[in-house]
């Protein structure tokens, strides 16, 4: 079984409701099919909650979320994973960078794990930061691409 850092327990009750109707499932429950590698999901039957596993565990990504949370997510991501695929930040310093935002211990900065107001918050920062440093984030990826370039050529 692959090693986990920072893993959460097994959901005893749902983040979103508070039941503990809760099942390990496959996210075929959410979607309607079968998504991905590892379709493992702990899903409530009470309010439809839901938190995929990580690869090859039964262990959850993060806390259980609705349909509404999980959209949010998939924007807070989006807005913040801009930041470190641009090569503003390595990926490391981008999450450091937000638990300072968040005020919050970088070993309790997920995504996954995030509140409601959290999350508005990461979308928030992290699209402020993107667009305030922009310009010099597409020259600094221009030169490093450069750099790559003639490495390559040699």
């Amino acid at each position: 079984m692959p090693e986990i850092k920072n893993a959460l327990p097994v959901p005893e009750v749902c983040d979103a409701c508070c039941s503990s109707n809760i099942e390990l499932t496959t996210n075929d429950r959410i979607y309607g099919r079968i998504y991905g590698d590892w379709p493992k999901v702990y899903f409530c039957n009470d309010c439809k909650a839901a938190v995929g596993c990580h690869p090859g565990t039964e262990i959850p990504l993060g806390r259980m979320a609705d349909r509404r949370i999980r959209q949010l997510r998939a924007k807070a991501h989006k807005a913040f994973d801009q930041l470190w695929r641009s090569g503003a930040m390595t990926r490391h310093k981008a999450y450091k960078w937000l638990a300072g935002a968040l005020k919050i211990p970088v070993d309790e900065c997920h995504i996954s794990w995030l509140c409601e107001d959290q999350l508005n918050l990461t979308i928030e920062v992290s699209s402020k930061y993107y667009e305030d440093n922009s310009e010099a984030l597409h020259r600094r990826k221009a030169k490093q691409d450069e750099k790559r370039y003639k490495r390559e050529k040699q």
